[in-house]
């Protein structure tokens, strides 16, 4: 399956807000997530463009993979997923684990995250409206489906965000915008 994504910066929520009640979208939660990045012993992340993140909301931790962007358009990339047993210990833990292979970390992003969701033209859509530590604002629309239906899915998600009037696309992740901007 395919993480078919577009990402947009906003200046506020608002306007999108509305959007989502006007579409009847279904609020799911907020929720606070920490993100630790790791680079790869054998290959430079960086160059590859892949990613190696461990995500803890709350209790809840996930350690996830995610392929190289296979999309010109989108940030449309395969994504697997393992999650974790529920306990900080369990972050550390894996924290370690990852380390003594010879992983290294290379940055933390921290954002609080408004999840919602919407049944759109026989698609699940997930509309995250994130609140970035250091970064800003951004609202991101996303689509899991089969290879065949990428190009369904991405004209779906443009047709959305155009009608939402989300125009500043971001193509980067949160990881190599905040490296982007450490940098300066």
């Amino acid at each position: 399956m395919l993480e078919i994504e577009v990402k947009y910066r906003v200046t506020d929520f608002q306007s999108i807000e509305q959007h989502l009640c006007r579409v009847k979208a279904q609020f799911l939660r907020e929720q606070e997530e920490v993100d630790l990045y790791f680079n790869a012993p054998h290959r430079d992340f960086s160059q590859t463009d892949e990613a190696v993140r461990l995500r803890t909301v709350g209790e809840t931790n996930c350690l996830t993979y995610k392929g190289h962007r296979i999309d010109k358009d989108t940030k449309t990339r395969t994504e697997i997923e393992v999650f974790l047993a529920p306990a900080a210990s369990t972050h550390e833990a894996a924290r370690q684990w990852l380390e003594a292979v010879g992983f290294r970390p290379v940055r933390r992003v921290a954002k609080t995250r408004k999840l919602y969701q919407l049944e759109h033209q026989g698609h699940r859509i997930a509309i995250s409206l994130d609140q970035v530590q250091d970064l800003g604002s951004f609202v991101e629309l996303e689509i899991v489906a089969s290879d065949e239906l990428l190009d369904e899915a991405k004209a779906l998600l443009f047709r959305l965000a155009n009608d939402w009037h989300l125009h500043e696309m971001e193509r980067r992740s949160y990881l190599e915008m905040l490296c982007a901007s450490a940098v300066r």
